[in-house]
């Protein structure tokens, strides 16, 4: 039987491109114009939910949707109530729109479809020039119909593909931030850190506080810079302290908190994110939001975000990430040295349009074995391609047709230690193998 979420699903789904994914549609115009405009009137459309509920925008090539879990589960620590909007989704679709960190259920989400579905009608009757819209940007209205609709204290959303033009930025935030830029979706931002940088340094505005990281220094010029050009107040936060490493992860120090903080999330490269989020909920502090110093230890500690440096306890244990890029590569990479202690079987996937000479580099020559396969979707490249690159490599290598069966070959291969990264379609599988899905869709 067809239920009013699959309905609902199968409808946003649409308007989706079956190969390049949800923010592309044939059927659109390619007008500039209508880049945000459409977005910003699909939203009015619906009764401008996002007005509703204080925002908060992140963009960044790495760490959004860590920095977006932290500084959610710190608002959360406080009392309050937040919604969540993330992508891509792990296992199903309405991971994407989080209140309360659960997925909105089943029902919550045809009816914030429903807006969408309202909008869309709005959108057609008063500018057809505008051509269709694209899944994602009838996702960011179906999350701020859901959001509203439950009256959350404080919406945050991360923005899907650079962030000037992107349909997260026709919300207007109360505060932004600004993860680590890298060159990722170079086709498309730009072939430069200064080009993607300035398109990432869009969600500015004025007499609104941005927060950063420290950055590459041609990144660092531009959002400078354009903090200035539009008047927005750029915080720029150093990395969290280590002051050690226990067997379940990081041990940091927070500026003006006396004790140290286990985040929830392993990985060195966490120390940046979890500076960027300590410094919007500071920033949020300054704006009404009362936000204590224990509800950032809490909400630090208390993070979860699957699939992101994800250990697995078994034999042997499994450690899965997302690691999509080979800024990503680089940075779980050398997170894994302090835990993998001996030798790992690397099982690795990708899109197909990834440097994926860059995103095995940092693992070819240090893993026992490279296992490549398929995440089975339209964008995924050749298993057979990626193992010819991993020998070119050093790498000893064997092409299998899925994520299972590369981890059964490496299980009875004598692997001591597997990590399965690439992408987070790889990562989900991965999950779905050791039983960590949770089947609600």
């Amino acid at each position: 039987m067809v239920t009013p979420r699959d309905d609902a699903l199968d409808w946003l789904l649409r308007f989706s491109d079956p190969i390049r994914g949800v923010g592309w549609n044939a059927r659109t115009t390619l007008s500039p114009i209508w880049k945000l405009a459409r977005a910003r009137a699909l939203l009015d459309g619906a009764d401008a939910p996002d007005r509703a509920v204080p925002a908060v925008t992140i963009a960044g090539t790495n760490g959004k949707g860590s920095t977006a879990a932290m500084l959610a589960a710190i608002v959360a620590a406080t009392g309050l109530r937040v919604g969540l909007f993330t992508q891509p989704h792990l296992h199903h679709f309405r991971e994407r729109i989080r209140i309360d960190g659960r997925p909105i259920d089943a029902s919550q989400f045809a009816n914030a479809v429903e807006a969408a579905r309202f909008s869309l009608a709005v959108l057609a009757r008063h500018h057809p020039e505008a051509g269709e819209p694209t899944t994602f940007e009838l996702s960011v209205v179906t999350a701020a119909s859901a959001f509203a609709r439950d009256g959350v204290d404080l919406a945050i959303y991360e923005v899907g593909l650079g962030g000037r033009l992107d349909p997260v930025n026709a919300i207007d935030p109360i505060a932004s931030a600004i993860t680590m830029i890298d060159l990722d979706h170079v086709g498309i931002l730009g072939h430069t850190i200064t080009a993607i940088a300035r398109e990432k340094s869009g969600i500015m505005r004025p007499g609104r506080v941005v927060v950063t990281g420290v950055q590459r220094s041609a990144a660092q010029r531009v959002l400078s810079a354009e903090a200035r050009r539009v008047a927005a107040r750029l915080l720029v936060q150093q990395p969290l302290a280590r002051v050690g490493n226990r067997q379940n992860g990081l041990v940091v120090t927070v500026p003006g908190i006396d004790r140290p903080i286990t985040p929830g999330l392993r990985g060195d490269f966490q120390r940046a994110n979890s500076a960027i989020a300590v410094g919007v909920a500071r920033a949020l502090s300054e704006i009404g939001f009362t936000i204590s110093d224990d509800a950032i230890a809490s909400g630090l500690g208390a993070t979860r975000w699957p699939g992101r440096m994800e250990l697995v306890d078994g034999s042997p244990p499994i450690l899965i990430d997302g690691a999509h890029n080979p800024a990503g590569a680089r940075a779980l990479a050398a997170a894994m040295r302090p835990l993998i202690q001996r030798g790992y079987d690397l099982i690795v996937g990708s899109a197909g349009d990834k440097d994926i000479r860059l995103l095995l580099a940092p693992f070819a020559r240090r893993a026992r074995r490279v296992w490549t396969t398929s995440a089975g979707e339209g964008r995924s490249a050749d298993p057979d391609r990626i193992a010819e690159i991993a020998r070119e490599l050093g790498a000893t290598v064997q092409a299998m047709p899925s994520v299972a069966a590369a981890i059964e070959a490496a299980r009875s291969g004598g692997a001591q230690f597997i990590v399965a990264t690439g992408s987070l379609r790889i990562a989900a599988l991965a999950r779905e193998y050791c039983g960590l899905a949770d089947g609600s869709d």
